[in-house]
């Protein structure tokens, strides 16, 4: 196989890292997904390995993410770290420019990658190592169901700023993760009155933390968390991630 390495950033939100099959045929097609098979029509993996796969002539890739954000999170700055892998490539020297010109023209505002260059099995093995415990920062914009003191957003700065958290598998994901407690460091949380009920928080973490739940406490399965602490509920939350360590 060829290995290729980049980032990637998610300029629209919806779009899930690797193809998201219909939660109710599992691909074969119903009329829950208009028989697409599909939960979302695009995905990032694809914008990028389908033009690889022509480029390099190849039989099939498969796509490495350094982690991966909600499908509905953006990812900005410099990107999330990737590894693409092409399997039996007819072609292994492309000037990788045209294949970055390429994903970013097709993929125009949704997906953009930068810093295409060859990379190993070494380096796709580095970036699965590192993942889990690599810092990820966050910018998320939460609307509450009333309204927010200031005074208590600063109590949330001091307080949580390198903490670890106890994290069950949250709710939403458990039918594909399993149900553990999950223990991740919190290195700091900053936040901004935006309005009487919008606040924005800059939130870095170790990787692998879910921070929509760091945020809303699901239920308690996260502890400590945002909600709990100011004895507000989330109505709304939009996450973005800001930077991805490499």
């Amino acid at each position: 196989p060829l290995f290729i390495k980049g980032f990637y950033r998610k300029l629209a939100r919806d779009i899930p890292q690797t193809p998201w099959y219909c939660r109710h045929c599992w691909g074969r097609g119903c009329e829950h997904c208009n028989y697409t098979g599909r939960e979302y029509p695009e995905s990032i993996s694809e914008f990028i390995g389908n033009p690889a796969l022509e480029l390099f002539e190849a039989i099939d890739y498969k796509f490495h993410g350094a982690g991966r954000e909600d499908v509905d999170a953006k990812v900005v700055g410099t990107g999330r770290p990737f590894v693409l892998e092409l399997k039996h490539p007819r072609k292994r020297f492309v000037d990788l420019s045209l294949l970055e010109e390429r994903i970013n023209r097709e993929a125009a505002g949704k997906v953009e990658v930068s810093k295409l260059s060859y990379s190993s099995r070494k380096e796709l093995r580095l970036l699965k190592s590192l993942s889990p415990v690599a810092s990820k920062t966050y910018e998320a914009v939460v609307e509450f169901d009333c309204g927010v003191d200031e005074e208590a957003l600063k109590e949330i700065e001091e307080k949580f700023k390198d903490i670890v958290i106890e994290q069950r598998t949250p709710t939403r994901v458990l039918k594909r993760r399993a149900d553990k407690i999950r223990k991740k460091k919190l290195y700091y949380v900053k936040a901004e009155k935006l309005d009487d009920r919008l606040v924005k928080f800059m939130i870095k973490t170790q990787g692998g933390l879910y921070v929509k739940e760091l945020i809303d406490g699901d239920d308690g399965r996260t502890q400590p968390n945002i909600a709990g602490f100011l004895g507000r509920k989330p109505l709304k939350i939009d996450l973005t991630v800001v930077e991805v360590e490499s």
